[in-house]
């Protein structure tokens, strides 16, 4: 696979927009609204902006586009077009039947839509280099021609098929024809863990279409409309993309709904940490609306800010845990865990092959999908490298295999009984009781692992910290069990996963195991998020609305590199506290962030 650096951290960004096809006609149908569209990307520092031809049965007037084409282009801007594929009446053909909680879906297996989606195709070409596909391009169609197209596999590979066959025929074929210098897109959402499940092929669609963007929108975590999606999410389907599409995947893109200002400036920071070239506010119509300008204000003000990471991020390199995730892998009950290690304090990357190199690999249910996983893994303790695997993938490798790599032995079966939960904490004898149920597999029982923290009414009651010593190498497990997602529509988490919040000293234990073959430890409370790259910077992004106190430290050859030669942005108001030399004491304010960078 491409790697997930190649191509980013170049020290610079752009800012781009975009109009959908209704706004286009309402902001953009004369002299006087494209001067005032102008004025008013310029005040957002806008460089780029995508004009949309159609969207849910609305299509922009092609002469409309055109003028508004030249004007922007003669006012300095790149200009491109966007297409949104959902469905209305008179236009292609609706999934049967109708999802309710996304709707407008098509069915990607009948005629009419080929015919109208390529229509669409043509005329964005026709009139500019650029097309991109909004994050609608997805399906669960279940109609009977879908059904004669599915034939004897399961319905997520058929899906995954339909769409790969019809972006091939009806979007990209139609488009390069038209105009062989169109640069056609497609723009994935956040939600990585159920793309498979609606079509979205990953591996074949950043090798099939021209350029890759990924949504990095996140949201406020709290909110009930899109459920709780946490800030960790942007890094993890940014770098998961990134691994497919390589030196395609250009840009990140976010918007204000279901956000208040915190969180939607958090948005802008992720995506810079990401490395992208680009960042899109979507969408510019909304962005004039009386409730979204304070965040487009505050945006406005970071800019300068942002702008300085993105160059001390020049040419940096991410380590961490280094997280496996093959493509198209279903997670179980282990929804997004990726983004909970974030949230957690632990420093990630992301990978869709082995990470064989990685100092510390983290496995999850995910990684059942390879049947060599086991292999890869013993393979790597023997060179010296260490494994954290969740309880559910030690569940699913078999008894032998779990007590050879883990020490662990299973005692029942996920899909039978589900989880447990508990109230309280074991770490070196100490009970912690929780404020709220945690959940856990449940099912799991030591077998000559060392227990670093349990759970349950006593310490010996079962594990849910444990390691194994394999020479210089070593074999973890960790109870991560977030939720699973069942139905045919849903895609974000529907409920607060509550590890994120265990007392930090068993925080502080779990980190102090991940990260020692790192060289550092973390002390921190649950959501703050630590985005480490090699030999420096250093970014800790507190996401609570408290302050929090985080130190970290640095062993001789840690990924970090020396603590003392990281010196804190001249801007952030952050001061550091040295502890000695080789630790520093961090205070954040709340929903405040800090860049540690190496002093010239």
């Amino acid at each position: 696979m491409s790697s997930p650096r190649a191509g980013h951290y170049t020290g610079g960004f752009q800012v781009a927009t975009y109009f959908p096809s209704a706004v286009v006609t309402r902001l953009l149908s004369d002299t006087a609204g494209i001067k005032s569209a102008i004025d008013g990307m310029k005040a957002l520092q806008v460089e780029h902006v995508f004009l949309e031809v159609h969207r849910g049965g609305h299509e922009a007037a092609e002469e409309t586009l055109a003028r508004a084409r030249d004007a922007f282009r003669s006012a300095g801007f790149r200009v491109g077009a966007g297409l949104t594929t959902t469905w209305s009446e008179g236009f292609g053909a609706p999934a049967l039947p109708q999802p309710e909680q996304e709707g407008l879906l098509f069915c990607y297996s009948h005629p009419q839509t080929a015919a109208d989606i390529s229509r669409m195709c043509e005329l964005a070409a026709r009139l500019f280099d650029e097309l991109m596909l909004d994050d609608f391009f997805f399906t669960n169609c279940e109609c009977d021609l879908c059904r004669v197209a599915k034939g004897d596999g399961p319905w997520w590979r058929a899906h995954n098929r339909i769409l790969a066959d019809f972006a091939a025929k009806a979007v990209l074929a139609p488009a390069h024809r038209v105009n062989p210098n169109c640069r056609v897109i497609v723009k994935y959402p956040q939600w990585y863990d159920r793309f498979q499940q609606f079509g979205y092929d990953a591996v074949a669609q950043t090798r099939q279409f021209d350029a890759v963007w990924v949504g990095t929108e996140t949201r406020d975590p709290h909110q009930e409309t899109f459920g709780p999606v946490q800030q960790g999410q942007s890094w993890s389907v940014y770098h998961y993309l990134a691994d497919l599409g390589g030196e395609r995947t250009l840009g990140g893109w976010f918007d204000p709904y279901a956000c208040d200002v915190p969180s939607y400036v958090e948005q802008a920071y992720q995506t810079v940490l990401v490395g992208t070239r680009e960042m899109l506010l979507f969408n510019y119509g909304c962005l004039q609306h009386e409730q979204y300008r304070p965040m487009a204000a505050a945006f406005v003000q970071e800019l300068p800010r942002l702008r300085r990471w993105a160059a001390s991020l020049r040419v940096a390199e991410p380590v961490g845990v280094a997280c496996y995730k093959p493509p198209s892998s279903f997670p179980h009950g282990e929804y997004y865990v990726f983004d909970y290690l974030t949230m957690i304090g632990l420093p990630i990357t992301m990978h869709t092959s082995f990470p064989s190199e990685a100092r510390v690999a983290f496995v999850s249910g995910h990684a059942l999908a390879d049947r060599d996983t086991v292999g890869r893994l013993r393979k790597h303790v023997r060179a010296g490298g260490s494994v954290v695997a969740s309880a559910e993938f030690v569940l699913g490798i078999g008894r032998h295999e779990a007590m050879e790599l883990f020490g662990l032995e299973g005692r029942g079966s996920l899909a039978e009984e589900g989880p447990a939960q508990t109230t309280s904490i074991w770490v070196g004898g100490r009970r912690h009781t929780l404020g709220a149920p945690v959940e856990v597999a449940g099912l799991i029982r030591t077998a000559g692992a060392e227990v670093l923290a349990s759970w349950g009414p006593d310490p010996r009651y079962a594990p849910y910290l444990t390691r194994k010593r394999h020479g210089r190498g070593s074999a973890m497990m960790m109870e991560l069990w977030t939720q699973p997602l069942g139905g045919r529509t849903g895609v974000n988490m529907t409920r607060w996963v509550r590890f994120m919040d265990l007392p930090q000293e068993v925080l502080d234990t779990v980190r102090a195991a991940v990260t020692e073959p790192l060289g550092l430890r973390i002390s921190a409370p649950g959501r703050v998020g630590l985005y480490c790259f090699e030999g420096g910077p250093l970014a800790v992004c507190n996401y609570r609305n408290e302050p929090a106190s985080v130190e970290v430290s640095s062993a001789p050859g840690s990924v970090l590199g020396a603590i003392e030669s990281l010196a804190a942005e001249p801007d952030s108001g952050i001061a550091l506290e040295r502890t000695g030399a080789d630790v520093v004491h961090i205070s954040l304010p709340a929903r405040s962030r800090v860049l540690l960078q190496p002093s010239r």
